[in-house]
């Protein structure tokens, strides 16, 4: 596994979104005797495909991404790197999530919830609480923009719930998972075509 490495793995479906996409993360910067690498997938499954790429992959961090996403913080890799390597109990980050996750265990729909994103083509910013330390630990993270240190699969079966059941699973290994905290959002969902209950 190399620790000097970052995969940036994108669920694709649509080439001309896809190209936006790459087109948008070439502008971010990589902490120092790093690099990084773009790693599209396609199928029928996207969490098949996720576990597909991140096998594939020898890079210790991950970061799995909507296709639908423009990363604005251009230094998040910076971010999101310097509190892996200071926390190693830390085992995803995300931009928004469910401090308590809601009953039928859709994350974007509980309550509680901590974070930013600009959601939509209007760029409409939904923000939650934050506490001023750099993170705030959360039951799960959404699933537009999910950075990890460490791999565990994903679960295919459960599709929509699958990010709260990898938060679960990483609980499960004594390991947090944690939204960064943000002064302005630090990424955009581009699209208005999307389902809030499939996180």
């Amino acid at each position: 596994m190399d620790d000097k490495k970052i995969a940036v793995i994108i669920y694709w479906t649509d080439e001309k979104i896809f190209n936006q996409t790459v087109k948008n993360l070439q502008r971010l910067k990589i902490p120092e005797k790093f690099s990084a690498e773009i790693l599209p997938v396609q199928g029928e499954e996207k969490f098949s495909a996720y576990n597909f790429a991140m096998k594939n992959s020898d890079a210790k961090y991950k970061i799995f991404l909507d296709e639908n996403i423009s990363v604005l913080n251009e230094k998040i890799l910076l971010e999101i790197i310097k509190i892996f390597q200071a926390e190693e109990k830390i085992g995803i980050i995300g931009t928004s999530g469910a401090i308590q996750l809601s009953t039928h265990g859709i994350c974007f729909e509980s309550a509680k919830r901590t974070g930013k994103i600009y959601l939509g083509t209007k760029k409409i910013l939904q923000e939650f609480g934050e506490d001023k330390k750099n993170f705030t630990e959360v039951e799960a993270v959404d699933n537009f923009f999910v950075a990890t240190q460490y791999d565990f699969d994903w679960r295919e079966d459960l599709k929509d719930f699958s990010i709260a059941a990898q938060c679960l699973e990483f609980k499960n290994k004594n390991l947090k998972s944690v939204v960064i905290n943000q002064k302005k959002s630090a990424v955009w969902y581009r699209t208005d075509n999307f389902s809030i209950g499939k996180q």
